[in-house]
């Protein structure tokens, strides 16, 4: 049986070809996309847990009670603990905050040497690298250090074992600090406890945060941003091993086709092998043996072409991205896969054997003269004309399995090779100006008011060699700052508020975006973010001074917290993107569609001289309007909300004895040493114990370029695989229909037909059905890019709409551009795979095409 399937390839050699190359590359794209997306995705999980920690989640100020809840959970594999001992001194300057660190919190925070090792006991500390930097080299490691470990503290001695990088940045910490002076951890020290775990299952976590809210002890943070929750549809495709099963689907699909390109001769050799007298056993076991022939060449080759391609495309990442890449090979996913693929090629030659074999055997004969019926010769109904139409209808039923195929496949791949290409010339843009926009600059951000920086720290800051300038701001925002999330509005009160449709209409819809119970009757405002202007804000404070409709801007007033601005043009619900809420709008932007809220200023208006009490989280306090701004032809400053308030103001409202700064932003001189200059600012705030809050903006500009240069890898990557699978199913698929139509073309020469009509009618036959796959497949493009153009430019009516097209030009023409490179590429493959081939054929001479040439 193994020589008579042998000897059968050797009469089916275009059969068999297609079918090794076809298989190999079911194989070869399948086990490459695993081994790519898996090495890729674990690499970028590797970065951002050596950037923000090992740990799943954090209990800050735990008990016992904590530590009991995290052990009883069975996924539960590592705790770690820090001691907090409070702030250290060197001499009369402050070091940093200081705790005891053990090995399991070490390697949960990914906690690194620069030189040296962790200390092993409350003997042994180690220090920061700001840190020693800030004792002008009066410490050695291996030396002895004295250290107060608290403020007016008794000084200690403790052996320097090692200096440490600092923790990773922008952790998250929910505003407790990081030890930046560690000493180790031994049965001896005592103080608040930070727990660090490690758990995998998201139902435990989903528990231990549970419980810990009904403990009441201690703050549960949740790593996000080593673990994120939210991800992206892409992301989350490729990172849980849904992926394998659409692969899996995919490699049924091409199986599917393979079977339907070969099913015809195969049938016809089965059903002559049973004429001659084989039965049904011997019939399955030459198709087995056959299929083991050809799956063991492709699945050979498969697998080297498979690791060639992976190693080249990571290693491509590598060199472009500059990121250390790991191969990741998972056992599971790739066992999976090609276990399904074997299981469904050897089932799909298992079904060709048992429709041969339970067909009648005259069936497969369509030449055989005694089944023809002689009682009557057939005569003809109607005669009908022969045009172009009429070939196309009867081709279509005689080839309807392989135009419906056709079709799907090429409008699949047309609108995947569309959305892909936009997609990657966007992320490649994006990664362009990203790079392009990388400025030298630090940025803080606060979590609550108190934490902002004073004006005596900023001038300190200011002090920084390299530091270019420093840009300061107040506000306080119910939204972002950690607080009570039931107490979380911001409410500007007013007795004339009361029964105010303009008031109510806004509140109701901001309570909404805020996620609070809505209130009905209230007479207040609710706003989600209060900003300070202060002397420095010279442009937007001389604009009030213009722009009041009632009453007068009063500067010195209003610096000094004593006046505020109320801000009451009219507005619409809109939606822009993040639900309905109200938006300002002048005269322009009116959308005369929708309800317009005026402020109603005939009855009991709110007006100049009234005093308004404004409620926040951090405080509340009462103010007198100065002016008001209610005309619809005024323009409005995008972050304007309600009433404008000073930095005074925000900080008699919060209890403050001076100003604090919530956002800075530190501008570094890029001509000076922009490292150093990093290096003492990144010092100065881990002193303060701020340093958690401190951003590298051009680290994470570099980050975010990197993401979207990873996301424009992995479309390029669908992408080329999409069009290599798509090119070799064209060529492969057309060879049989190549084969029939050479036939028919032989055919329609003897009849008499020339070469330039064939060639005219194959020309139209394509571009008919190019045309039809080409417009299915633009809808389907711009369906999707309407809906993607509504989550960054969102619109609600057909005037926002055409203004949103209008505002952001690049975004259509890259459509466009993917689009028409999609069809470009499309009728680049067609013409190749298909109307070449035709075109030649039409050339070519009857006996050619008839196949007669050997016998003349």
């Amino acid at each position: 049986m193994r020589k008579l399937v042998l000897k059968s390839f050797k009469g089916r050699k275009r059969e068999m070809r297609i079918s090794i190359v076809m298989l190999a590359l079911i194989y070869m794209c399948g086990i490459m996309t695993i081994l790519f997306e898996e090495s890729f995705y674990r690499s970028l999980e590797s970065m951002r847990r050596a950037a923000y920690g090992e740990w799943t989640g954090a209990v800050f100020g735990a008990g016992e009670g904590a530590e009991q809840i995290l052990s009883e959970q069975e996924s539960t594999n590592q705790i770690g603990r820090i001691v907090m001992l409070g702030n250290a001194q060197y001499g009369e300057e402050p070091l940093g905050v200081m705790g005891a660190v053990d090995e399991t919190a070490q390697s949960l925070g990914r906690l690194q040497t620069a030189e040296g090792r962790l200390p092993a006991d409350s003997t042994e500390i180690a220090l920061s690298e700001t840190a020693v930097s800030r004792m002008a080299g009066q410490v050695k490691v291996g030396g002895k250090v004295e250290i107060a470990p608290a403020e007016n503290g008794e000084v200690k001695s403790f052996a320097l074992s090692g200096i440490v990088k600092p923790w990773g940045r922008e952790w998250e910490t929910a505003g407790y600090e990081l030890p930046s002076v560690i000493l180790g951890m031994d049965e001896t020290v005592q103080g608040e406890t930070y727990l660090f775990f490690q758990n995998d299952s998201p139902d435990e976590m989903s528990r231990i945060q549970a419980r810990m809210e009904i403990l009441g002890e201690g703050m549960y943070v949740y790593n996000e941003k080593a673990y994120p929750l939210d991800v992206s549809a892409v992301d989350e495709f490729f990172q849980d091993g849904k992926f394998v099963f659409y692969i899996v689907l995919i490699a049924a699909i091409l199986i599917g086709y393979l079977m339907m390109l070969t099913l015809k001769s195969r049938r016809y050799s089965l059903t002559v092998l049973r004429g001659m007298g084989a039965d049904a056993g011997e019939v399955i076991q030459l198709v087995l043996w056959e299929s083991a022939f050809l799956w063991g060449m492709a699945f050979l080759a498969g697998m080297v072409l498979s690791a060639l391609g992976a190693g080249a495309a990571l290693y491509a990442v590598h060199r472009v991205v500059k990121i250390p890449v790991h191969l990741e090979i998972q056992e599971k996913y790739i066992l999976e896969y090609i276990a399904c693929v074997t299981a469904i090629y050897f089932v799909c030659n298992l079904a060709v054997a048992l429709t041969a074999i339970g067909s009648q055997i005259r069936t497969a004969f369509k030449l055989d003269s005694g089944l023809l019926d002689r009682s009557a010769p057939p005569r003809l109904k109607k005669a009908e004309r022969l045009t172009f139409f009429t070939c196309l209808r009867r081709k279509g039923l005689f080839y309807s399995k392989i135009y419906a195929s056709r079709f799907v496949i090429s409008v699949l791949v047309m609108v995947v090779s569309a959305v892909c290409l936009r997609l990657f010339i966007e992320e490649k843009k994006e990664y362009e100006y990203l790079m392009g926009a990388i400025e030298h600059a630090y940025d803080y951000q606060a979590d609550d008011p108190a934490d902002g920086l004073t004006d005596g720290q900023i001038r300190e800051l200011e002090k920084i060699d390299g530091v270019k300038s420093v840009e300061k701001e107040c506000f306080i925002n119910s939204s972002t700052m950690i607080q009570d999330i039931m107490s979380q509005e911001i409410r500007i009160c007013a007795p004339v508020f009361k029964n105010s449709g303009y008031v109510g209409a806004y509140r109701r819809y901001n309570q909404k975006y805020l996620g609070v119970p809505a209130d009905e009757e209230g007479d207040y405002f609710s706003v989600w973010e209060l900003r300070g202007l202060g002397p420095q804000d010279e442009k937007q404070l001389s604009y009030y001074e213009t722009a009041a409709d009632l009453g007068t801007f009063d500067r010195e007033s209003f610096i000094e917290g004593e006046e505020c601005v109320l801000i009451l043009p009219p507005y619409q619900i809109r939606d822009l993107g993040a639900g309905k809420a109200p938006v300002y709008i002048n005269t322009e932007e009116m959308d005369e569609g929708k309800k317009v809220y005026t402020y109603e200023t005939e009855e009991n208006p709110i007006a100049p001289g009234d005093m308004v009490n404004v409620s926040t989280p951090w405080g509340e306090r009462e103010i007198r309007v100065g002016a008001v701004i209610t005309s619809p032809e005024t323009y409005v400053p995008v972050n304007a909300s309600v009433i404008e308030v000073s930095e005074k103001f925000l900080s008699l409202l919060c209890g403050s004895e001076e100003t604090r700064y919530t956002s800075v932003k530190m501008n570094l001189d890029e001509a000076m040493n922009t490292a150093g200059a990093g290096a003492e600012i990144e010092g100065y705030f881990e002193m303060l114990g701020k340093e958690s809050n401190l951003t590298d903006l051009a680290g994470f500009i570099r980050d975010r370029a990197e993401d979207s240069l990873f996301d424009g890898t992995q479309y390029l990557f669908i992408l080329t695989a999409a069009w290599l699978v798509y090119m070799l199913m064209m060529y492969h698929g057309n060879q049989v229909y190549l084969k029939n139509e050479g036939k028919r073309i032989g055919v329609f020469r003897a009849l008499g037909m020339d070469r330039m009509m064939l060639k005219s009618r194959y020309l139209l036959e394509n571009l008919t059905e190019g045309g039809a796959i080409i417009l299915v497949s633009a809808a389907v493009v711009t369906g999707e890019f309407l809906i993607r153009l509504r989550t960054y430019g969102a619109y609600d009516s057909i005037h926002m709409f055409f203004k949103i097209l209008a505002d952001n030009p690049e975004d259509v023409r890259l459509f466009l551009l993917a689009l028409f490179m999609a069809v470009t590429a499309f009728l680049g493959v067609s013409a190749v795979t298909l109307y070449m081939p035709l075109k030649k054929l039409s050339g070519g001479n009857i006996a050619e095409n008839l196949e007669l040439k050997n016998n003349w």
